[in-house]
């Protein structure tokens, strides 16, 4: 498989597998509306930022993370792509180690990590769709770096980790994974993004 391919494998949309001589029907929305985290998931949040489940799904990201990178390889239950323009992983939801809610509790995590770093929420929307009787769920954070206003003239900008999106899809109410992937700005306006590393460190909290 190409590099191109893997990408938009990676980071594109989930796709409802259909049979080779079947047409797929059209899509059909449901709702398409803000993503607005209710009570009820909000008291669950905050009793697992304390929690050891946090720790260690946290603990095992970056393990797979350093795994990775020593090795090249990590379990089957995570995917990474780390290349100049776009980085990032994706998690496939396992029922035998995590909780669905816990999985979505990883995903306002990361959301608040940026933010914590100066990183501006540009969107937060939930999409549901259907097609063929499937129904697809798909929530987003889009986030972008903080603005800096004063600088010199001829200084670049901070892009941190350039632009972020983070994506957790559900399938029939089923949860399916989570992404990640950070977008780097490539010109002269902008200085070299951090590492991915750093990155890693940062939502891991492996300091």
């Amino acid at each position: 498989m190409s590099l191109w391919n893997q990408i938009k494998g990676l980071f594109a949309e989930n796709k409802i597998q259909q049979p080779e001589n079947k047409r797929p029907s059209q899509e059909k929305l449901i709702r398409h509306e803000p993503l607005d985290r209710k009570e009820n998931f909000l008291a669950y949040f905050q009793k697992w930022l304390a929690s050891n489940t946090k720790e260690q799904m946290l603990d095992w990201l970056f393990a797979q993370y350093q795994d990775h990178c020593c090795c090249g390889q990590a379990e089957a239950a995570i995917h990474f792509m780390i290349i100049p323009s776009v980085s990032g992983f994706v998690i496939h939801f396992d029922e035998t180690r995590w909780r669905p809610m816990d999985f979505e509790c990883l995903f306002d995590f990361f959301k608040l990590q940026f933010k914590q770093t100066g990183y501006r929420l540009q969107l937060a929307e939930i999409k549901v769709t259907e097609r063929d009787g499937f129904q697809e769920e798909v929530a987003r954070y889009y986030l972008k770096p903080p603005r800096e206003f004063g600088l010199a003239y001829g200084e670049q900008m901070d892009q941190i980790f350039g632009n972020i999106m983070l994506t957790l899809t559900k399938v029939n109410e089923q949860m399916i994974n989570l992404k990640l992937s950070a977008t780097s700005y490539n010109d002269h306006l902008y200085k070299a993004p951090k590492d991915f590393s750093a990155l890693m460190q940062d939502i891991c909290e492996a300091y």
